[in-house]
């Protein structure tokens, strides 16, 4: 576990919240702090999925993503379709 990760698991979401407002510019707007705060989230979020085990190893994504476009490929001979709606 790094200095970083050391860190943020001995402080509560309150003070890594505290911390990451007080770290933005005084001229942040709510869209601003509220993505901050989102992206917290959503960090502390895969932090405890990762602890729940939850996780999915790299080399799987990359299985499967070559699986779908393998798949795509196939579906549409290599080349994307035209929407219904496209100007031509």
């Amino acid at each position: 576990m790094g200095p970083l990760n050391r860190y943020v698991a001995a402080v509560s979401d309150k003070e890594l919240v505290l911390d990451a407002i007080e770290r933005l510019p005084r001229s942040a707007t709510l869209a601003q702090i509220r993505a901050r705060l989102e992206f917290i989230a959503a960090l502390k979020e895969g932090e405890r999925s990762f602890d729940r085990g939850e996780v999915i190893l790299q080399a799987a994504v990359e299985k499967q993503f070559h699986s779908w476009v393998k798949r795509w490929r196939t579906k549409s001979s290599g080349r994307p379709k035209r929407s219904a709606i496209s100007p031509r």
